[in-house]
């Protein structure tokens, strides 16, 4: 699931290394090495270590590999040098206070990268289901306790200020002064968009990415109602949680598969570069204390925005530009829609992906690191 972060994150940490110790599972190990490689990343210095995990996704299976993880987390713990720098790029939820209670021994430098998990910390997740409920529970248990003493050398690091701002409001001091932050890099595309927007033809607008209740459908059917498919063409890319029978009736562009799965990444990339603008209805109490891969992409694709505003969202516009327009209700959307014009869908995504790329937030990465003596 996070490929192109943890990719992203390993060019970083080359960046900054010379000997590099890449533990993980053999499949997914590939997939991150054949990225470094594609981005013209020297991988010479990159030694791997195989490990044995579950890698399909039921649940059940899903709460052994969190269990797997566990025991792996305290062996490198256990196994690393003192001088050595671990880095968690997944901060499994069952085992952070195990590692914070093992380092009073063992003393390591210890990066925890965190994601979606810290969401738990202020949503509901019993509707996702009995895992999340428990990492829920081991999320809460740890970082809302105010009695934990953390280790000085263990630090977690969240994607851009914004987050890290919000999490120092939730999470007490005990605990989050241990956290830092740096902005979400990636492996940005060199070509630009092959034409302009619109080309004479309706305006293409679309979802990218899971399309559920949870997701914001109901906001994107209610655009749909008041904007029709006359003006706008729509359409959804990714997997569908609603009956196919819905869209029967609608002049809604939908994936080959129907939504019922995962698309292709290639028939992915083919329907976003379709689009003229990618839409969002995420709520605006989300991406508090996470980043957004979504966005991330959509920069990559050079493909204006038109969200809901959103603590993180607000956050970048702000620091690396402007790709779009962020507005407080599907109503707004629907006047942007109906008044836009050519133009203003120009924006300078250049430098927007000069700002974010993997040379920059190195060195943001390095200025953290040397701040905490971890580096």
């Amino acid at each position: 699931m996070h490929a192109i972060f943890n990719a992203s994150l390993l060019a970083m940490l080359i960046n900054l290394y010379s000997d590099i110790i890449f533990s993980g599972e053999k499949r997914n190990m590939s997939d991150v090495i054949n990225i470094l490689k594609e981005n013209h990343i020297d991988v010479k210095n990159v030694r791997k270590r195989n490990l044995y995990l579950i890698t399909t996704h039921s649940g059940i299976r899903a709460f052994l590999t969190f269990c797997l993880s566990f025991f792996y987390n305290l062996y490198f713990i256990i196994s690393s040098r003192k001088n050595d720098l671990l880095v968690f790029n997944y901060n499994n939820l069952f085992s952070v206070r195990s590692i914070n209670f093992f380092n009073k021994f063992f003393n390591r430098n210890i990066l925890i990268f965190c994601h979606g998990e810290m969401e738990f910390l202020i949503s509901d997740t019993k509707q996702y289901g009995l895992l999340n409920t428990i990492l829920t529970y081991f999320g809460k248990n740890f970082f809302l306790n105010k009695q934990i003493k953390m280790h000085p050398k263990i630090k977690f690091v969240v994607m851009g200020d914004s987050i890290l701002s919000n999490i120092k409001s939730v999470i007490p001091n005990n605990i989050s002064k241990s956290f830092i932050s740096i902005d979400h890099s990636y492996f940005f595309r060199r070509k630009e968009n092959s034409e302009l927007p619109f080309n004479n033809k309706k305006i293409k607008i679309g979802t990218v990415g899971t399309f559920s209740k949870i997701k914001g459908g109901e906001d994107f059917f209610k655009l749909y109602n008041l904007i029709g498919p006359d003006k706008v063409d729509f359409s959804i890319t990714g997997r569908i949680f609603y009956e196919s029978y819905i869209f029967d009736s609608m002049k809604i562009d939908i994936p080959k598969n129907r939504g019922k799965n995962m698309i292709p990444r290639n028939e992915l990339e083919e329907r976003i570069e379709k689009l003229d603008i990618i839409l969002f209805f995420y709520p605006k109490t989300s991406y508090k204390l996470i980043a957004s891969g979504a966005i991330m992409d959509a920069i990559n694709m050079r493909k204006p925005i038109l969200a809901i505003k959103n603590d993180y969202f607000e956050y970048i516009f702000r620091k690396f530009g402007r790709f779009g327009f962020l507005v407080n209700s599907v109503e707004e959307m629907a006047t942007i829609l109906k008044t836009i014009r050519k133009e203003d869908l120009s924006f300078d995504f250049d430098s927007i992906q000069k700002e974010m790329n993997i040379s920059k937030i190195t060195e943001q990465l390095k200025r953290n690191l040397i701040d905490i003596n971890l580096f």
